[in-house]
């Protein structure tokens, strides 16, 4: 009876375990999927200040704008760049360790 007992606790703990590793494994993709979109957008930005920097040189309000921009949006990149790797951390295909 034990046994038994001991059987279904460590069936229940395992089936706990496999849905834990697929909430992890769905905030990962959503995760990396999310980071790569915000990561085009800034790729956009980011190439946008680029040049408007060289042309509002001349310009200290508009040019500290620019670099204030650019500050934010390499800060965010910075940001994709964790996502991204928290993302890569999920296991790749959980499956319950259950012996049987």
């Amino acid at each position: 009876m034990i046994a038994a007992v001991r059987d279904v606790t460590e069936r229940k703990q395992a089936d706990e375990a496999l849905r834990q590793a697929q909430k992890m494994e769905a905030v990962g993709e959503l995760t990396s999927g999310i980071a790569h979109d915000f990561n085009n957008i800034l790729s956009a930005m980011i190439g946008a200040l680029e040049p408007l920097a060289e042309l509002v040189a001349e310009n200290d309000d508009a040019a500290r704008y620019v670099r204030m921009s650019m500050r934010a949006a390499l800060t965010a990149s910075d940001l994709v760049k964790r996502l991204l790797a928290f993302s890569r951390r999920r296991p790749a295909h959980p499956e319950p360790l259950v012996s049987g």
